[in-house]
């Protein structure tokens, strides 16, 4: 597996678990809606983790950690995206 292999699967895995967790997070859990992006990108930056450490799988670690920045980012995008939706153009106050 490459450098390339790991950061898309990393990709792909976080932002599906992103997808899954904004659906949860529409139908009113907010604490497991974000628990479950969070907690997948926290797997693939202990794997990442672990796998930078020897020499063979160095590529595997280092492409797991650029993905989970990525989705990291992805994730902040989306989340910042929605809630300016929802207060500057749905017109909703906090209170």
């Amino acid at each position: 597996m490459s450098l390339g292999d790991a950061f898309w699967c990393a990709v792909a895995v976080n932002f599906s678990a992103s997808c899954v967790g904004l659906v949860v997070v529409f139908s009113g859990h907010w604490g497991v809606g974000f628990l479950i992006p969070l907690t997948c990108m926290a797997v693939f930056g202990v794997v990442g983790l672990a796998a930078l450490l020897p020499r063979r799988t160095r590529r595997i670690g280092g492409g797991s950690l650029l993905g989970v920045l990525v989705s990291l980012l992805g994730l902040v995008a989306v989340l910042v995206t929605v809630l300016v939706g929802y207060f500057v153009i749905g017109g909703n106050e906090l209170s």
